[in-house]
């Protein structure tokens, strides 16, 4: 099949993932003349359709994620995260770290809605425990680490070194840290173990079967993290325009801080979805 040949997404409740039509077994319903159901290979449950494009080519899906955090319900999650991670930001002691742990795990579930066919952000509804919070955001931490391990290595012994040798070296671990970033997020949003997590074959694996759309992906990520670079120095501006107007500031400083990397997610999710076949997830589900 081409990449710009169509196929209709189904979703199948009962398993909880995504899968071509083409892949369900059609149902004829004796009641209704004519018509019939598609059900799922797994289960052989009624699938329901959903509104996915199936191997339309990854850049046309990097423009349409940039109008994601902001389109239909999708806005109100987006600045309720920006007012929640701010009020979480000036608890005592543990505030900084409740942020980070809040947002990751968000975006987390922003790739898994994203890779399962779902529109739309997630609703602050599907967190109702503390581990909802804290334990995605701990196995994206151990899935990042391999990515980190070289930047930190680098960095760390290489103080002795001339000053331009010492900053290419940060700059090149920087780069690969960066390409480590998608995969590590759409690993860590398949829920593995805690040591699976920090196992980087499956991160590697993305990248050798869908290299090409991988290294789209990584593209995408780095000129969003510069564009992120923008977004800050224009939200830092902002506040300090606004710095006499109560708690805006802060609120519009962190609602603009998390729109690009909820855009990253999104990009992350759709390489999920799109690819599910080139990364053997449709078995795996």
């Amino acid at each position: 099949m081409s990449e710009e040949a169509v196929d209709e997404m189904r979703w199948c409740p009962r398993c909880e993932r995504g899968m071509p039509a083409s892949r369900c077994t059609p149902v004829e319903l004796g009641v209704f003349a004519g018509e019939r159901a598609l059900t799922c290979p797994t289960c052989q449950g009624v699938t329901r359709g959903v509104e996915v494009v199936e191997h339309r080519p990854m850049p046309a899906h990097f423009l349409d994620a940039l109008r994601f955090p902001a389109v239909d319900d999708g806005a109100y999650a987006w600045i309720g995260l920006g007012v929640g991670l701010w009020f979480f930001s000036h608890l005592p002691w543990i505030g900084g770290a409740a942020s980070v742990c809040i947002f990751v795990t968000y975006a987390l579930s922003v790739v898994q809605h994203v890779a399962r066919g779902r529109k739309g952000m997630p609703m602050p509804t599907e967190f109702t425990h503390l581990d909802d919070y804290l334990f995605p955001a701990f196995r994206a931490g151990l899935a990042m680490l391999p990515g980190l391990f070289p930047m930190v290595l680098a960095l760390g012994a290489g103080a002795g070194l001339p000053r331009w040798l010492y900053g290419a070296l940060g700059g090149v671990t920087a780069t690969f840290a960066l390409a480590w970033l998608p995969g590590a997020l759409a690993w860590a949003s398949m829920g593995p173990g805690w040591f699976e997590s920090l196992d980087p074959r499956a991160v590697l694996a993305m990248a050798q079967r869908a290299p090409r759309d991988y290294l789209r992906v990584v593209g995408a990520v780095w000129a969003l993290a510069l564009g992120q670079s923008v977004v800050l120095d224009v939200s830092r501006a902002l506040s300090y325009a606004l710095r006499v107007v109560p708690v805006l500031p802060g609120v519009l400083a962190w609602t603009l801080a998390v729109f690009l990397p909820l855009v990253m997610a999104r990009v992350v999710g759709t390489f999920l979805r799109e690819r599910a076949t080139e990364l053997g997830l449709d078995e795996a589900r």
